[in-house]
Parts: C-alpha cells; structure tokens; sequence
C-alpha cells in the first residue's frame, strides 16, 4: 500500500512539474516576459555578487559578517529583481509610443546600464534596513550592521555605475549609429579579457615565487584589484571620448582602436 501510495505522489508531482513548466512557457510566451525575465535575473545575480566581492574587500575587522550579509543581500536583490522586472515590462509595453516622430524614449530607457544603475542604488538603502532587521535577531553574537567603510566603498560603486548607465544610456537618446560587431563594446570585452588574464598570470607567478618571497594574499588581492580597476577605468575613458563621441557622433577619427595597444597600456 506504501509502495503504490510512493508511485501515486511521484506521478503526481511529476504531472504537476510539467504542468507548472508548460503554463509557465506559456505565460513567458504569451505576455513575452522571456528577455525581461532573463536580463533581470542576470542583473540581479551580478548586483548579489557584487556586493559580496565588494564586502569581502573590506579590512577583516571591519567586514559585515558573511552570514548576515548573504541574507539581507539576497532579501534586497530578490525585492529589486521584482520592481526591475516590472520597470522593464512597462518600459516594454511603453515602447511602441514615441514622444516625437521616430523618437521613442521609453525603448531607449530600457538599457541594461541604465537600469542596473537604478538597481544599485535602490539595494544600498533596503540593504542597510534588512542588515539592522537580521542584527535585532541576532543570527551571531558578533554580527555588525553596515559599517561606514561599506557603505563609501559601495557610494563610489553607485557612483560608477550610474556613470556607464548614463553614456549607454546616450548612445540610443542621441542616436549614435553602432555597428555589429562594434568597435566601442568590444572594446570592454577586450580589456576585461585583458585584465582578469593578467590577473591569473599574477597570481600563478606569485605561486611559483618562494614562501619567503611571496606577496600576501590580501595585499596581492588589493593590489591586483586596484590595478585592474584604473587600467579599466583609464582604458574606458578613451573608449568614450576617441571611438563613441568623437568617431562615432562628430565624425573625428584621431586613431583607430587596436587590440595590440590594449595588451600594452593595460599591462602596463
């Protein structure tokens, strides 16, 4: 009797499963939530893990304890991953109205930068607010609530973030014509391949090196981080103002993006 009520709920869960999976192709494909679905979910897991490498960069004495800061982490990033997702659905929905002739401003809102940058900026606050809310119930006797040095850390991730929001944001509302493949996004691509390759190179060196000689993890850490985020920086200044502004909307071409210069500057 046990053994063909244990058949009966596996056959059951198993039709329910399919039904659940089948209504909700069907849902995805009627309302077309799949992109928006699928571009929310990949910010929102980006912003979750940004968070935590940010955190983890922290001085120990002054880190937010790992426990504490998955769960209001994850509690904000799930709240921020539903409002996106219906921020994008209306800007989807809003999309085939223009504003002017041949402008439609509310598709051109609907950027990944942009957007994520909206993001960022709403999770320091809901942050803040479930760190205090898991600290009143103590998950750990040592867990702290968020800490200034977080908080400036993340204020200048804020600050980044809405800085690239703003010129992806530019190229649709001032109609840059892009190409495909672009010279301007590959162009990321090819420093950020750059950078995490020096970065593996640096840290099998340093394996190889005595223990004597050895540079500490958490220097090598800030050092390699610091490194890769001003050669980037450096690297994406030139991409903005030489190949998007200058090239691509005023026509001036002062010289031509090359991947060999990259390797150079970057390693440098």
């Amino acid at each position: 009797m046990n053994t063909k009520k244990r058949q009966f709920l596996i056959i059951s869960a198993v039709i329910l499963g399919i039904t659940l999976f089948g209504t909700l192709l069907y849902i995805l494909y009627v309302l077309k939530l799949g992109m928006a679905l699928i571009e929310a979910l990949i910010a929102a897991s980006v912003l979750y893990l940004s968070a935590g490498i940010l955190n983890n960069n922290l001085r120990e004495e002054v880190r937010i304890s790992k426990r504490v800061h998955r769960f209001s982490s994850g509690v904000s990033t799930l709240i921020i991953f539903g409002i996106i997702l219906i921020i994008r659905l209306l800007l989807e929905a809003l999309g085939r109205y223009y504003i002017f002739e041949d402008y439609y401003l509310f598709r051109y809102l609907n950027a990944d930068a942009f957007l994520f940058a909206i993001m960022v900026t709403i999770f320091l606050p809901l942050h803040a607010i479930f760190l205090k809310r898991f600290a009143k119930y103590r998950l750990h006797d040592e867990d702290n609530i968020q800490n200034q040095q977080f908080r400036e850390l993340f204020i200048k991730f804020i600050i980044l973030a809405w800085i690239a929001g703003i010129i992806f944001l530019s190229i649709p509302l001032l109609k840059i014509p892009m190409e495909n493949p672009d010279n301007f996004n590959l162009g990321f691509v090819w420093t950020i391949f750059v950078i995490g390759f020096a970065i593996f190179i640096t840290i099998i060196v340093n394996k190889t090196r005595s223990i004597e000689t050895r540079i500490p993890n958490i220097v090598l850490k800030q050092a390699m981080y610091t490194g890769g985020f001003i050669s980037f920086g450096i690297w994406s200044i030139q991409l903005v103002i030489v190949e998007l502004y200058l090239r691509k909307l005023f026509g001036i071409t002062l010289y031509i993006q090359d991947i060999r210069i990259l390797i150079i500057v970057v390693n440098a």
